[in-house]
């Protein structure tokens, strides 16, 4: 894993905004194709980046100009080929602090086509041949199992993450650009996450969602993320001798903990039953 770039999850970043997205759509030719004037302009100006970068990359892979809206989901879905580029819908009609692409695995090339596009698009200073680097560096990264290492790019994170879908029997992969302030807490934040006894956590049928902190270390790995898709379950125990059970979920938290690893950790206490360990969904951690 990259440590050096997971250091970077648990340092505060200052608030951004999508000026440098904004950067390259100013400061590029004018993209063939564009969306519908309807669309917010959060979302056309990254499809209008993505639509200048694979120009300048000379890439195969076009992005169509319709958009759909599935029903029963919060979500704007713009085609690019065979991907979709995906992006929840915010009252923010400026900003874009993150969005996803599903891909598959039949065009290898093309897909890192999109991973060199998505360095572009996130940092105006990349030039296609750092780019292409960059997508090759994270392409001999991906997993079919797990997550990818996660790639600084200006103020995002770049990464992939593949899961299982037990039902349909298939494997779903989806390439993450997250703004670096989503994996940020401001202190009014965590301050709602109360250091509290090990009653509470360990309770969940009268205290599911209640926010704690507490702080300890990785004692063991109960389900690692070769075996689970989308994130982890650890043993935590902390200062006290009192154990959790942690669970992670990658598309929220990015990061691979490891045993020893001696956090403060952020959560919400999710068990059915009375009995140690407590059941924590993991929220954040520094």
């Amino acid at each position: 894993r990259n440590h050096a770039v997971q250091k970077n999850l648990d340092e505060h970043f200052s608030n951004i905004d999508f000026a440098q997205v904004q950067q390259r759509v100013d400061t590029s030719p004018t993209p063939s194709t564009s969306v519908s004037s309807s669309v917010p302009n959060n979302v056309k100006n990254v499809y209008d980046a993505y639509d200048t970068a694979l120009s300048e990359l000379q890439s195969n892979v076009h992005l169509t100009n319709s958009v759909s809206t599935p029903e029963g989901y919060n979500l704007y879905v713009i085609p690019m080929d065979d991907y979709k580029l995906n992006f929840i819908k915010t009252d923010n009609a400026d900003t874009q602090n993150e969005w996803w692409i599903e891909f598959t695995l039949d065009e290898p090339q093309k897909l890192k086509d999109v991973f060199a596009a998505s360095f572009m698009v996130t940092d105006p200073s990349c030039d296609t041949s750092s780019a292409r680097d960059k997508g090759q560096a994270l392409a001999n990264t991906f997993s079919k199992t797990a997550l990818s290492d996660i790639f600084d790019s200006g103020n995002y994170y770049i990464y992939t993450l593949s899961s299982y879908d037990t039902i349909l029997r298939c494997y779903n992969y989806n390439l993450y650009i997250k703004n670096k302030d989503l994996f940020t807490m401001p202190d009014d934040v965590l301050s709602q996450y109360q250091t509290t006894s090990y009653d509470v956590a360990v309770n969940g049928i009268m205290n599911k969602g209640y926010k704690i902190a507490f702080s300890g270390s990785v004692k063991t790995l109960t389900l690692d993320s070769a075996n689970n898709y989308n994130g982890e379950n650890f043993i935590v125990c902390d200062t006290y001798g009192n154990e959790y059970n942690v669970h992670t979920y990658y598309g929220k938290i990015p990061h691979v903990f490891d045993v020893g690893d001696a956090y403060t950790f952020y959560g919400v206490v999710t068990g059915d039953d009375t009995v140690a360990p407590a059941d924590i969904d993991l929220e954040y951690y520094k």
